[in-house]
Parts: structure tokens; sequence; C-alpha cells
């Protein structure tokens, strides 16, 4: 028996391998918060972190002068099951359980002029997902694998208000159920052949209820794909290429059937040098959006849509890539070059907080770039530094102006990593920089019109500006002490963004309204973790 337990101060984790024999095991972990935050620095800041630019974290009341007190509670825990049995030597089964929740929840009560008024609300997600892989090795040379799983997710939001009895809640839930069949045959030394088939079947149901005495707004879809693939895998040349050329045919129920070619060719120049291309086309039939007008505590609410061929049509990509790697006497460099197109993205599911935000246009989006990497092992030190630079912009036909930057575009990545070992003590210390994100600026300070007696903001083009670049540095360490036949223990120290930088993840507008009734325009910024340490201490038997 293997197994450990351990804790540090955001959650507790443990795990075990029980070998019931010799040809069956059963491995189990798990997660869980272990506190509500009282008197916990680290919770906090990750709280704030999570929840920053929310009612939960905005504890300003501009409109009226109140009294307000908050209640709030924010956990989560995850499980994982598996059991492994080797039935006979050419047969072996795979059983696998794994089930993930998150919860908040948040109550609020506000006084004002002695009246009291309170509400609750509640945000869970939670996921569960079984399944069982069953393997055959009928010869030496031909093998099976057959796959089933069954996926649940479900995101549930609702919003109380007490005193008079009224509630709003949502619900987001995705169901897919998988079979899956490969088969393989080695030919021979230089060649081998690879095929299958797969089924998926997909539902996404919504529920929406506005207010007690509203009906509830329901929406249903469903998509069907029955999937078939066959590739072949060759050597050449003296085993110095490998050619891995094949294809995938998808019958969508809602889209007419997909092909999708993939090739890779990998070619060793010389003995250290390797040289590779690779291209493929693919397609995605489950899309996610932020419903804004969903909103609960003014947090994003990420929900699951079916492609339908008309508001979300089916997402289809295109990418090539191509490079070189060479390893030698502890030297590790490679460099790689890529290029990826991808049609039918909406601006409904791309997360605009600007002019676009309640837009609907279908339109392209494009992304190039290089990445270098160098690394060097000697004895107990490794280091290892990488360069990323990307161009990624999108393209709307209907929209002015026609392409600019995508929401996530970063010009310019910098990466660099160094671990020392030794004995039982190992410190390991990374930075991270890269270019501001973009986004989208007010034409001025004061740029609202209004129409229909709704104030809005005149924008710049999207994305014109960039946000103050992005930097962190972190360092970690790791000491392993053997305490007895049986037990030994681990403590991990990990000190988070050590300079305390005030990196900008987001930025964007909305307008507000002042104790005079004005309104004016306010630049909402988040930003990621400040200095964060952590320690954990697991005990291993």
């Amino acid at each position: 028996v293997d197994g450990g337990v351990g804790v540090n101060l955001s959650s507790a984790n443990a795990f075990i391998k029980v070998p019931i024999s010799t040809t069956f095991a059963i491995h189990a972990s798990g997660r869980t918060a272990i506190n509500n935050g009282i008197g916990n620095p680290i919770y906090k800041s990750f709280f704030e972190r999570t929840f920053q630019n929310t009612e939960i974290t905005n504890l300003n009341n501009t409109a009226t002068e109140a009294l307000r007190t908050t209640d709030e509670n924010f956990s989560f825990y995850d499980i994982s099951i598996s059991a492994l049995w080797d039935i006979t030597p050419k047969d072996k089964l795979n059983y696998h359980f794994m089930t993930i929740s998150n919860g908040l929840e948040f109550k609020e009560r506000l006084f004002i002029n002695d009246v009291s008024t309170a509400t609750f609300n509640e945000l869970k997600q939670k996921t569960l997902l079984g399944g069982f892989n069953y393997k055959r090795d009928w010869t030496s040379n031909i093998s099976t694998i057959f796959h089933y799983s069954n996926s649940t997710y479900k995101a549930d939001a609702q919003n109380k208000q007490i005193e008079l009895a009224t509630e709003a809640s949502q619900r987001n839930q995705v169901k897919e159920q998988t079979l899956k069949f490969d088969a393989s045959y080695n030919i021979n030394d230089q060649f081998s052949v690879e095929g299958g088939f797969q089924h998926t079947d997909t539902s996404v149901d919504d529920t929406h209820v506005l207010d007690s005495n509203s009906i509830p707004v329901l929406s249903k879809a469903r998509g069907i794909s029955n999937g078939f693939y066959l590739q072949g895998i060759g050597c050449l040349f003296d085993n110095k290429t490998t050619i891995t050329f094949g294809g995938r045919a998808t019958n969508l129920s809602n889209f007419e059937t997909q092909l999708e070619p993939r090739i890779n060719i990998s070619h060793n120049i010389k003995k250290h040098w390797n040289a590779f291309i690779a291209a493929e086309k693919k397609h995605q039939s489950i899309l996610q959006f932020t419903a804004r007008e969903n909103q609960l505590l003014a947090i994003e609410n990420k929900q699951w849509l079916i492609a339908d061929g008309t508001q979300n049509p089916l997402v289809r990509s295109t990418q090539i890539s191509f490079g070189t790697d060479y390893a030698r006497k502890g030297w590790t460099l490679s460099a790689e070059a890529f290029l990826k197109k991808v049609a039918g993205i909406n601006t409904r599911n791309l997360g605009f907080r600007n002019q676009l935000q309640n837009t609907q246009a279908i339109g392209n989006y494009t992304a190039n770039g290089i990445e270098l990497s160098i690394g060097k092992k000697v004895k107990n030190l490794s280091t290892w530094l990488s360069y990323t630079n990307i161009n990624s912009s999108y393209e709307f036909e209907t929209l002015a102006p026609q392409e600019f930057r995508a929401n996530f575009n970063v010009n310019h990545v910098l990466k660099a990593i160094a671990t020392y070992a030794i004995k039982s003590f190992t410190i390991a210390a990374g930075a991270n920089y890269h270019s501001g994100l973009p986004y989208t600026t007010p034409l001025n300070d004061t740029a609202i019109t209004n129409t229909n007696s709704t104030a809005q903001i005149q924008y710049n083009s999207p994305n014109n500006e960039l946000l103050k670049p992005y930097f962190r540095t972190n360092i970690s360490a790791i000491y392993n002490a053997r305490l007895d036949d049986t037990f030994n223990a681990r403590i991990n120290l990990a000190l988070l963004n050590i300079f305390d930088t005030k990196n900008e993840l987001s930025s964007y507008y909305r307008i507000e309204t002042n104790n005079e009734g004005a309104a004016y325009i306010n630049r909402i910024t988040q930003f990621s973790l400040g200095f964060t340490p952590n320690i954990s201490v697991q005990l291993l038997f």
C-alpha cells in the first residue's frame, strides 16, 4: 500500500494506492477546502482575486447611504477513483471516476433608513465523469481498445430577495456519452496502421427564471457525431524519417460530413538534430460563451452551447507548424513556427466588454508566430529559457473596422526557469514576462451618448490599446525527509509573485451614476495575485 496525506493554507489532500492482488489495484485521491477564510490571508488573497470587481468584493454604494453586512463561503472538493485489472496477460480493464464541485454562498444585508433588506446568492458548479477502457492484445502485432465514458457538467445560480419572497435562477447543464473503438496493426518494424470509430452524444439544457412570477425560459439542444479515422505510420531511410499520414471523417447531426486530413513528418538530419513539419484540419461543435445578460453578483457567467449552423456556426480550423530541435551534451535547443486559421467564430462568444458586447457577427481568427527555447543541464542544475512571438487578429466583414487585434493577442512572451537539486532538497525559480493584453478605450473621458433613454459609451476601435506588461517571479522549495521505515515527509514552500508586481489582467469601462444622478465613465481593472506565500506538508507511506 502506498499513500499520503497533505495540507496547505487553502486545502487538504490525500491519496492511496491499494494492490488487492497481483492483478488488481485501486487508486483513490481527493482534495477539499479546509476553512472559510477566517484569519487566513492566503484564502483571502485567492478569494479577492477570484471575485474582484463583483458585488461580493465591491463594498461601495454610491446611490444610497447604507450599512452593509456580508457573509460568504467559498468551498471546493474533488475526488478521483480508478481501478486497474489485468484480467489475463492479454486483457486489461481500467475503470475511472471523478467528481469536481465548486460552491459559493453569499449573503448580503442592507440597512437603509432603519429598513433591512436581505439577499441570498448561491453559485454551484459540479462535474461528474465515469467510464472504462478495455484493451485486448490479440497477437504481438494486433491490439484493440474499447472506451466508454459518461459525463455531466452542471452550473446552477440563484438569487433570493428574502423580504420580497422573490427568486431568480439559471442553470446550464451539459451531458455527454462517448463510445470509442480503436485498433492497431504493426505490419512490420517499419510500418503500422491505426484506425477507429467514435460515437458522441451531447445535450445542452438551459433554464432561466427571471423572478418568482415569471415563466421559466427553457432551451434544449442535442448534437450527435459519428467519426471514423485511419492513419498509417511509416519509418523510412534507415528509420531516419517517420511519416504519419491519415484523416478523419465525422458525420454530424446538424452539419455535413467533415473531412479532416492530417500529416506529420519527422526527419533526423544528424544524430542529435531533428526537423519536423505537421499540418491538420479540425472542427469544434461545442462552444462556450459569456451570458452577460444573466449575471448574478456581476460574475461572468460562462455557458456551453451546441453549434446550430446559423447564429453559431461550426468552428473549423486549419493549422501548420514546422521546426527543428537539437540535443547534445546537456544542451537542448528548439525552434518552431506556426500558422493557424479559424473560421466560424462569433463575437457573442468572445467575451467582449466594449461596443461589441451585444453584437453578433460571424468572422475569422488568424494567429501566427515562432517559439524559441534553450535548455542546459549541468549536474544538479537545470535551466530553461523560451521566447514566443505571436500575432493574432480577428476579421469580421460586417464590422468596422473589419480587422483588429484578438482579445488574447500577446506579442512577446519570455519565460525562464532554473532548478537546483542536492540530496533531499530542491529549489526552483521561475520568471514570466509577456506583453500587455489588448483592451478598448472610450473616445474621451466624457464620451457618453443617450440612445432610447439609455446611456452608452462611445469607444475607439476595438482593442486599440495595450495593458501594461505582465511580470511575475515565483520561487519554490521542496524538502524530503525520511522519518522511519514506513513514513516519509515532504515540505513544500511556495512564494508567488515575490516582487509583489501589480499585474493587470483585463480592463474595461462601464457607466456609473453619482449621488446627483449624473452618469460618468468608470474604468474597471482586474489584477493578478500579489505576493502570496504558501506552505504544504505531506506525509507519505
